[in-house]
């Protein structure tokens, strides 16, 4: 007895899990391609960052970034036409992804967010390119503010020109019932 309420509680718990990862979009963060160790911590930071802002705003579901980089080398996938034929395949919806350059007394932070479905359908919402001081000798905990600042600046901008569609059917007394909690400014 006390088996067959655990097995229904986990599945019960799977089920609910289920329908609310299926009704957030997900977003899939690519590690940013560095070019030397120096850039290597600070683009770690920032991916967390990115991926710490969207769990934050309860609207999207995040793949697991080391999981997703694992699957993108499995398959061999580094052009973006491969990435976004796996992330349409995977239900991704939208992908960042970016390179950290080290230039010697700066680095460039150049990252792009693309939204997968309609009405985008592959195309960058959003990309910005970032030139940031590397000559001071700022702290360990000075570098993950500004990659907090960056990530949310970058995000803020997404969020504004990201538009995904809302589904909707018509009960007979013509009421408008959608499939997720509506919340925002639409056109």
């Amino acid at each position: 007895m006390r088996k067959i309420f655990v097995i229904t509680s986990l599945i019960i718990i799977g089920i609910s899990t289920l329908t609310e990862l299926q009704a957030k979009p997900l977003v899939g963060i690519i590690k940013l391609r560095t070019d030397s160790p120096r850039v290597l911590t600070i683009a770690s930071m920032y991916e967390k960052h990115l991926s710490n802002i969207l769990k934050m705003s309860r609207g999207f579901a995040i793949v697991e970034t080391a999981l997703l980089n694992a699957e993108l080398r499995k398959f061999k996938c580094i052009e973006s036409k491969c990435v976004l034929r796996f992330a349409r395949n995977a239900g991704i919806k939208i992908i960042i992804s970016g390179s950290l350059t080290d230039m010697g007394e700066f680095f460039i932070l150049d990252v792009q967010a693309r939204a997968i479905d309609l009405p985008h359908y592959g195309k960058v919402i959003y990309s910005s390119k970032i030139k940031l001081p590397m000559h001071r000798s700022y702290s360990a905990r000075e570098y993950s503010f500004i990659c907090e600042e960056q990530a949310g600046g970058f995000l803020a901008k997404v969020f504004k020109f990201l538009q995904m569609p809302i589904y909707y059917t018509k009960n007979k007394q013509g009421k408008l019932l959608f499939d997720n909690d509506i919340t925002g400014t639409y056109t």
